[in-house]
């Protein structure tokens, strides 16, 4: 176990040094997410009331339309240096692995939100929450499922030509119930008065988490296997 660990620290602190030194994913993320962003607010969403409503789906829509971007280069920074091949020939390094991958793609798209929802609730004069910490553990369950599942996808389709097509094409489909979820209990946060509580939708977002988990985690050594020598 504590040498799991160790091997986890190692490669987060790897990932997050490369990220450090180019901010590569950071800058490409962010930027593409506040582009995303002001294409909404210029898409007739001028009326306050629709803007409201509009608003949840589109941070839950760029948050996912950002993720394809970062989960995506994590894997393909190891295949140009060849270290993926190298990293894989360490016995019982699957685990670790999958743990740093998923920690690395969920700070970074966790620092691009960062950025991402204040745009969201300046652009669209967003002035209520109803829980602040209920809005960002709702934030926190979406990005880790959706950073489970395009996590392992990415390891899958790591070496194929299109895989920056390919991987949203298999990703959206999976994640819909999640995302809609995250969207339903973000709404129900921004609108205290509307049907429905937002901690059921946490509820419904925790099971997909867990069932993501546990899918991963069983499937993602095959996966990079055959993403390495796919």
């Amino acid at each position: 176990m504590r040498r799991a660990l160790r091997t986890w620290w190692a490669l987060v602190g790897r990932d997050l040094r490369i990220e450090w030194r180019s901010k590569e994913i950071l800058y490409t993320g962010g930027l593409f997410a506040v582009v995303l962003v002001t294409l909404f607010l210029f898409s007739g969403f001028q009326d306050r009331a629709v803007q409201a409503q509009a608003a949840p789906g589109v941070l839950w829509v760029s948050i996912a339309l950002t993720g394809t971007l970062v989960f995506g280069r994590t894997f393909e920074r190891d295949r140009e240096a060849d270290a993926l091949s190298g990293l894989l020939m360490i016995p019982g390094i699957a685990g670790p692995l999958f743990a740093a991958k998923l920690t690395t793609n969920v700070l970074l798209l966790l620092v691009i939100e960062a950025l991402l929802v204040p745009a969201v609730f300046l652009t669209f004069s967003l002035q209520h929450v109803g829980s602040w910490p209920g809005l960002m553990a709702v934030l926190a369950l979406g990005t880790l499922g959706f950073a489970t599942l395009g996590t392992v996808l990415a390891a899958a389709l790591a070496a194929l030509r299109m895989r920056e097509v390919l991987l949203p094409l298999v990703l959206y489909p999976l994640v819909i119930p999640l995302l809609l979820s995250g969207v339903r209990a973000t709404h129900a946060l921004l609108h205290p008065h509307a049907d429905g509580d937002w901690t059921d939708w946490v509820g419904v977002m925790i099971a997909f988490n867990a069932l993501f988990l546990v899918l991963a985690r069983w499937l993602f050594e095959e996966a990079v296997d055959h993403g390495e020598t796919g």
